[in-house]
């Protein structure tokens, strides 16, 4: 199987599954929102982003109804809390509002469990919110309930097969977050002079950090065996105006990618491996 197709089409399409679930009010509010308001963004069009952010507004006050009923673990509330989640990327009001949304998404599947994840239109969702929810760790620098083994496993339980390496890889990244937050802990163990457990502490943090390497590094070797020409370095187009500058040439080699896929699975490990490195440091200072 040509698993580099495979990540394409399961992350590279569009999110279909907002289509799917319009049977929610509230979902259709969302995407309205959503939709609405990046087209009157991308266009100029100051009376279609108000427009936007009164359906926008609609679809929190929906939203907040439907989380304090019985709808509050359906596929529509789902749906409409991860759109709105895209809305403030995508519309990018303020520079921290994505996070606080991210966690409310986070909240939400983390109530619903795995289990509430194992259908095929659940799935997705949930595999779409994944790399969004790990990197809002990353920024909060706080572990989440992704590092758990059931949320790397049921979720995939009735269709064990479409598990593929992307995937795998995200199960990697699930850990970082409360790695980089045991980290911030015997910091400040050591500047509040704390002597107890610091040392138990840092040996903890030292497996998982090795561990997750080993992982990384395996996970890398049947990547590139499988992929071997989704990145080449080739020489710069001379044709191309981002080579040069006022000096000449700007690089002796590019990289060049397949596919925006490929380049973004890449860029996502090698985020990955830099994160590690630098918690590695930890072990070697004095």
């Amino acid at each position: 199987m040509d698993k580099l197709s495979d990540g394409r089409r399961r992350y590279g399409n569009s999110s279909w599954w907002i289509l799917q679930a319009q049977d929610s009010h509230t979902a259709s509010l969302a995407l309205d929102a959503l939709s609405t308001k990046f087209f009157g963004q991308a266009n100029l069009q100051d009376k279609v982003i108000v427009e936007g952010t009164k359906y926008y507004t609609q679809a929190l006050a929906s939203l907040r109804k439907d989380l304090a009923g019985p709808e509050a673990f359906s596929i529509g509330t789902l749906a409409a809390t991860s759109t709105l989640s895209m809305f403030e990327l995508v519309t990018f009001t303020s520079h921290h509002g994505w996070i606080q949304h991210a966690g409310g998404l986070a909240r939400l599947m983390q109530a619903r469990g795995p289990h509430r994840h194992k259908s095929e239109l659940e799935r997705k969702i949930f595999l779409e919110n994944r790399v969004l929810l790990i990197s809002q760790g990353m920024m909060t620098r706080k572990g989440s309930f992704l590092s758990e083994r059931s949320w790397k496993e049921v979720p995939w339980e009735e269709a064990p097969e479409s598990k593929d390496p992307f995937d795998y890889l995200l199960d990697i990244g699930c850990a970082v977050p409360g790695m980089l937050e045991d980290n911030d802990r015997f910091s400040q163990s050591l500047t509040n002079l704390q002597s107890f457990p610091q040392q138990d502490l840092l040996q903890n943090l030292k497996d998982r950090v090795t561990r997750a390497f080993d992982e990384l590094d395996a996970w890398w070797r049947g990547w590139a065996s499988s992929n071997l020409d989704s990145c080449l370095e080739k020489f710069p187009d001379v044709s191309s105006r981002i080579s040069f500058d006022e000096h000449g040439l700007l690089f002796d080699s590019v990289l060049w990618f397949e596919s925006y896929w490929a380049c973004y699975v890449t860029i996502f490990h090698n985020a990955l491996r830099i994160i590690l490195l630098g918690l590695g440091t930890i072990f070697t200072e004095p």
